[in-house]
């Protein structure tokens, strides 16, 4: 059944991926989390350091599915996405890290429209 724009947020599942040093979608995206839990839908929330091993990050995944909530929210910790010397942006830099943790790309793959 088609739900109408005032379908809860927490009818739909989330993952956000934000790094600490992008302050412009860091600040927004701490802000769209704390107003979907205002609004009764459980955020699990990590901070995760973006130089972390695939182990690691599958730990890391772990623990964040362990909450049990509709909505993930991962932050990176400020200088860990972004490598020495690059002009990459923090931003641009925050989806070449989670792009390659599995747990992230598995939970992408099995979503429907």
């Amino acid at each position: 059944m088609a739900r109408g724009p005032d379908e809860a947020v927490g009818e739909k599942k989330l993952w956000i991926a934000v790094s600490q040093d992008d302050d412009k979608s860091c600040s927004g995206e701490n802000a769209i989390a704390k107003a979907v839990g205002e609004q009764g839908t459980a955020v699990a929330t990590a901070v995760w350091d973006g130089c972390s091993t695939g182990a690691g990050f599958a730990a890391d995944v772990r623990s964040l599915k362990a909450q049990k909530a509709p909505v993930d929210y991962a932050s990176f910790k400020t200088g860990t996405v972004v490598p020495a010397g690059s002009a990459t942006s923090a931003h641009m830099a925050t989806w070449q890290v989670a792009h390659t943790i599995p747990g992230i790309r598995a939970w992408v793959m099995d979503q429907s429209l």
